[in-house]
């Protein structure tokens, strides 16, 4: 076992998921070196990390796989909209990953419009399930992204969310 990160509680209490060495290696491969070349990380790339990294998506895309791509990391102590939006500024970031409250809380946010948002590329939901509606919502305030959501508390390898468009050629 290499990790025993804590689930989000969708279903029920959170509840430590063991993880073996590779496990780990094969998702943080997925997603750096995979076949999916909108979604990897590349050295160019500037990740913000806005949630815990004792959850597994948290550790694994933003803080494991920006160490193995070279991508800048950039923390935040505790999410704040406006915080958040100034370090996308500030540091041209190009990949996030969030939670469907945090996604709800970017769709319907007029902070939106105050910031340039135009370097981030990338951005993933996870922990829980996220609707149609929210993604979209989302994908209207910030057109150019990759959406994408990870399929399990197992592996957190990102997928292209089906319900949006995303990119046909490699970033």
């Amino acid at each position: 076992m290499s990790a025993l990160p804590f689930s989000s509680g969708t279903t029920g209490m959170p509840k430590g998921v063991m993880l073996t060495h590779r496990s780990m290696i094969t998702s943080i491969a997925q997603q750096v070196d995979g076949g999916n070349p909108n979604l990897f990380l590349k050295s160019d790339d500037v990740v913000l990390c806005v949630l815990p990294l004792f959850h597994i998506f948290s550790l694994n895309f933003t803080l494991l796989c920006s160490l193995r791509s070279g991508a800048a990391f950039v923390t935040m102590p505790k999410f704040e909209i406006e915080a958040m939006l100034r370090l996308i500024q500030k540091y041209k970031v190009t990949a996030t990953a969030v939670v469907p409250p945090l996604v709800l809380a970017l769709a319907k946010s007029p902070l939106m419009e105050s910031f340039d948002l135009n370097s981030i590329i990338i951005v993933l939901s996870g922990a829980a399930p996220l609707g149609k509606e929210l993604q979209t919502a989302l994908c209207h305030r910030l057109p150019h992204i990759i959406f994408g959501q990870p399929p399990t508390q197992n592996s957190s390898s990102p997928t292209p969310s089906s319900s949006i468009k995303s990119k046909t050629e490699p970033r």
